[in-house]
């Protein structure tokens, strides 16, 4: 679908959410990352639970696995599908990099 936008000569911005898991907990039939690392893709306050806010639980970006996933993705729809732009969803939970 994008190479045929693109053959028409227009471009194609996807909409991504990378702030949000669509769901959570390691018992949860469709949660996906905290079967892998229970904890690790979530942001957790002091008290050791999910932090939430208008789009539910946060990912933890500043974690350096969740950073390179979204990264990876991004690369990979830019260069393997030609994505030309992203739009980010709710782009301030997403941390900056460091370096």
């Amino acid at each position: 679908m994008v190479q045929a936008l693109n053959h028409l000569g227009l471009r194609v911005v996807m909409d991504v959410v990378y702030n949000h898991l669509y769901s959570s907990g390691p018992s949860a039939i469709t949660s996906v990352l905290d079967k892998i690392v229970p904890g690790y893709y979530l942001r957790m306050d002091t008290n050791g639970q999910i932090e939430n806010s208008a789009a539910v639980n946060n990912t933890a970006s500043e974690h350096f696995m969740v950073d390179r996933l979204i990264v990876d993705d991004l690369l990979n729809w830019a260069v393997n599908y030609k994505v030309d732009g992203f739009r980010f969803d709710l782009m301030g939970h997403i941390m900056k990099r460091q370096w």
